[in-house]
């Protein structure tokens, strides 16, 4: 032992008890755990983002079945189908002339596929009264001239007498006679089966992209795939929602809100290094 200051006796060795049994001056290491990071607070702009996308969803969905329903009218049109209010019937009434301008009478002029039929007065005029409404080809005849077929839209009549608003709503034709024994064309139907057939591809186009729409706006309830819910506004854009505009810029502005589903959290690993038995340099 020696002697050192104030007569103070020092050890020449480290004492062996330590803790744990070590020396005295052994250098050893605590472990710790970072503590968990506290996620900020949660609006509620995903959750509204995501109402809204579905309630465009189920909103366009209604209007794309009411859509597909009026399409499969226009394809199918027929002397028994209802005008949206209209009657399923029309009168039409028209002047039959000769080349010069006089009136022709005894003229047949009738409705192809149908019992209606008369002929031209004095004056040339005819009237034909409760044709089925849609495409109808009148047919206008007199021997010694050539037949006339000519394709047009009957409009139906308002059950208050008025008429829709639409070209030559009142259904008059006015003919001129023409010698010869040919059959002379004319007009044009109303393209109804290809208004029926847009309708229809218009109608699942709207239900297609509702659908997604709705989707997104689970995920972003959800707040989740967040992907997957900007695809939802952008779906529900393309189908003209106003409300899907809302939700896209109401996700854009909370996207750090969504959950990253591509990370995966780190193993909960100690901090620290690990214990030396070695004494001090």
């Amino acid at each position: 032992m020696e002697e050192g200051p104030n007569n103070v006796n020092r050890p020449q060795t480290p004492p062996q008890g330590g803790p744990y049994g070590r020396p005295l001056y052994d250098v050893h290491y605590h472990y710790y755990y970072e503590p968990p990071k506290v996620a900020p607070g949660k609006s509620s702009k995903p959750t509204i983002a995501g109402g809204l996308l579905i309630i465009h969803g189920i909103v366009t969905i209604i209007l794309a079945v009411l859509l597909i329903w009026a399409g499969t009218f226009f394809a199918e049109m027929d002397e028994d189908s209802d005008f949206f209010g209209f009657g399923n019937e029309g009168d039409v009434t028209g002047i039959v002339t000769y080349q010069n301008g006089t009136p022709a009478e005894g003229v047949t002029v009738s409705i192809v596929d149908t019992e209606k039929t008369t002929q031209t007065d004095s004056e040339g005029r005819y009237n034909l009264f409760n044709v089925p409404a849609g495409n109808q080809k009148i047919l206008v005849e007199k021997d010694g001239y050539n037949t006339i077929e000519y394709k047009t839209f009957i409009n139906p009549s308002n059950p208050d007498g008025n008429q829709p608003n639409n070209q030559n709503q009142d259904n008059e034709y006015d003919f001129t006679l023409t010698p010869g024994n040919e059959v002379l064309e004319r007009g044009s139907y109303a393209p109804l089966e290809l208004i029926g057939t847009l309708m229809y591809v218009c109608g699942a186009i709207m239900i297609i992209t509702s659908i997604v729409a709705i989707i997104g706006g689970i995920y972003a309830i959800k707040r989740e795939r967040y992907a997957l819910a900007v695809v939802g506004g952008i779906a529900g854009i393309i189908s003209l929602g106003i409300l899907a505009l809302i939700a896209l810029f109401i996700l854009i502005i909370a996207k750090d809100e969504f959950k990253k589903q591509d990370e995966t959290p780190p193993p909960k690993t100690p901090t620290g290094g690990p214990e030396s038995s070695e004494g001090p340099p």
